[in-house]
């Protein structure tokens, strides 16, 4: 035993807990403050209507975080739509047409 830890060749493995001088538990240490998270990213998507001439597109900036309904929401400001039009996403090479009020995918 060394250090009051259980000493092998292939790990080190506490044996109990070490008292303070007054015979009472030490306090255990805080744990550390959890890191925020980075502020998200900032994508600029260039969005065109398909089958439709002479080409219709928007530029839009859209937060990393942002869902599959708050992109729908913005299309919908963006292209003066009132929620009427058919539309689908392809993100990651993955298509969502419709199935995305959940909030659970994100842009990034």
């Amino acid at each position: 035993m060394v250090g009051g830890f259980a000493v092998n060749e292939l790990f080190t493995v506490a044996v109990g807990p070490r008292y303070g001088e007054d015979g009472d538990m030490p306090e255990p240490e805080p744990e550390p403050e959890p890191e925020p998270d980075p502020a998200p990213s900032v994508y600029q998507l260039r969005v065109v209507l398909r089958g439709i001439s002479p080409l219709i597109w928007r530029r839009l900036l859209v937060r990393s975080d942002a869902t599959l309904v708050d992109l729908h929401a913005v299309l919908q400001v963006a292209f003066s739509w009132d929620d009427y039009h058919l539309h689908r996403f392809k993100i990651h090479g993955r298509e969502y047409e419709g199935l995305y009020e959940d909030g659970q995918v994100t842009l990034g």
